[in-house]
């Protein structure tokens, strides 16, 4: 059989070929045009005429790129931890460099970027938000500082420390600085969970979270209750050091703030205080009364909600003194514009004082006994002050409700 190509269809032949040849630039883009699979040259804007089979292109797009970096977490000079996100503005200035010489530009560009904000910031120190001694604010890694302080002071691991001075006077078998990696964790350990989305899941500590101190030391209810035992009943073991953790930590100006120099919350005059440490889905909490030489601890492994957690302590507080138990948290209701309105300015709380609350968005300042401490939105019906523990909300009527182991009270707008 013998295969003829008419005038027609050799005509249709060269007007294919003739459109495979023809590409059109526009103003912003360029073609780097290859040669039997060498560069040739960069052609455009406009129309660009090439060899079928022999030829080929790829477009160059000049213009500016907005490329957003992920999410970076850097470690300072001076060893703070800070999450940074950027956006980098690029464009290409020689298109044959940049397909040529790097297989994908969009990615090696990003990826340098990312380098470039890692090796840049590991470099420079964490400039202070306010003068040291003027302000209070929440620190998550100073716990980690302080490990590492003392180990430099004592010249002994800080396991060993704990083991050696608090440990084992206080009777404790079963406590342990979390390590760096999961799988280095004792066996039969409780594993976090959390309510979510209607069902439970689990909520444990993430690996290679390499920090030790005091947020990451595990204990159990039991080794915990033995700890504050020892704290009601006066402590002597630890010397001096039983009466330095309950002092107040003051500021420059003398102003007294809401936690001790050993991290706890107490009551006037320093014979009631607590401590509570919350990791994932764990949460623990200790008290104790030197008063009535009381103590309670305990400890939960799924994450409950923060009203539930001062209203639980504060049952398990009056059922140990002898107290009917009523664990009943401050009914708060979401905060729409009008309720975030009415909380800010001043109000009158029951066993607190005058506090004055300021809301922006998610975050805001609680001002009370002269010291401003940040709050922190934790759900759409209530904002945390970590410095003073205690979980502010609003009334269906707009009053503020002010929740803490201490105080539970509904406050009086002051006009």
């Amino acid at each position: 059989m013998a295969w003829t190509i008419g005038w027609g269809g050799l005509a249709l032949l060269l007007v294919v070929l003739a459109v495979a040849s023809l590409r059109i630039l526009r103003e912003y883009e360029r073609g780097v045009v290859f040669l039997l699979g060498r560069f040739w040259r960069v052609k455009g804007p406009g129309l660009v005429v090439l060899v079928p089979l022999v030829q080929q292109m790829v477009r160059v797009d000049l213009r500016t790129v907005v490329m957003d970096v992920p999410s970076q977490d850097v470690i300072s000079r001076d060893n703070v931890s800070v999450k940074v996100n950027a956006v980098i503005y690029f464009r290409v200035v020689d298109p044959q460099r940049a397909i040529i010489q790097v297989a994908n530009y969009f990615d090696a560009t990003s990826q340098l970027a990312q380098t470039t904000l890692r090796s840049v910031l590991g470099e420079r120190r964490v400039a202070p938000m306010f003068a040291p001694g003027t302000h209070f604010d929440y620190c998550n890694v100073c716990y980690n500082v302080l490990a590492v302080v003392a180990e430099r002071v004592t010249g002994e691991r800080y396991e060993a420390l704990l083991r050696e001075r608090i440990w084992r006077p206080a009777g404790i078998a079963d406590a342990y600085v979390r390590p760096a990696k999961l799988d280095a964790l004792p066996p039969g350990r409780a594993v976090g969970h959390r309510w979510r989305d209607g069902r439970d899941e689990p909520r444990d500590a993430e690996d290679n979270e390499g920090f030790h101190g005091g947020s990451n030391v595990y204990a159990s209810a039991r080794g915990f209750a033995r700890f504050v035992a020892a704290l009601a009943g006066g402590a002597a073991w630890l010397g001096p050091a039983a009466a330095d953790a309950v002092e107040p930590v003051r500021l420059a100006d003398g102003a007294t703030t809401g936690i001790t120099l050993g991290g706890w919350f107490c009551a006037p005059g320093g014979q009631r205080c607590y401590f509570n440490g919350h990791h994932q889905g764990f949460f623990a909490v200790m008290y104790w009364d030197r008063g009535r030489r009381l103590a309670v601890a305990w400890v939960s492994n799924s994450t409950m909600p923060l009203s539930l957690r001062n209203a639980l302590t504060r049952g398990l507080v009056a059922a140990a003194e002898g107290r009917p138990v009523a664990v009943s948290p401050v009914q708060a209701v979401p905060l729409d514009a009008a309720k975030l309105a009415a909380l800010a300015g001043d109000h009158e709380v029951g066993g607190i004082g005058r506090v004055r609350v300021a809301i922006d968005g998610k975050r805001g300042t609680l001002r009370t006994a002269g010291v401003d401490y940040e709050l922190f939105r934790v759900s759409p019906a209530a904002y945390y002050a970590p410095g003073v523990d205690a979980l502010l909300g609003a009334t269906a009527d707009g009053r503020l409700t002010w929740s803490s182991v201490f105080v539970q009270a509904v406050g009086t707008p002051v006009r």
